[in-house]
């Protein structure tokens, strides 16, 4: 039987793990639309920034840097007024 500790570690585990998956979905995502229409607004880069930045300290990596990289380099437009 595993005790409290080992039961709260594995839950936590479980967790991080989660939240990695989440985020790298919304990451996901998000890139592939960017990357599809070719530009990313600033304030989406900034967006995305925040989560790259959440997803890269729990220790994801691979797909998600690959996308986040690919939209970095994508020419960064103003978003107008109203969107």
């Amino acid at each position: 039987m595993k005790s409290d500790k080992e039961t709260i570690s594995l839950e936590m585990l479980n967790l991080k793990k989660a939240m990695i998956a989440m985020l790298h979905n919304k990451i996901y995502v998000q890139c592939a639309n960017h990357i599809e229409e070719g530009f990313v607004s600033i304030a989406d880069l900034d967006d995305l920034d925040y989560l790259f930045n959440a997803y890269k300290t729990l220790g994801g990596n691979g797909t998600g840097e690959t996308l986040y990289n690919k939209v970095k380099a994508l020419p960064n437009i103003k978003m107008k007024e109203g969107n």
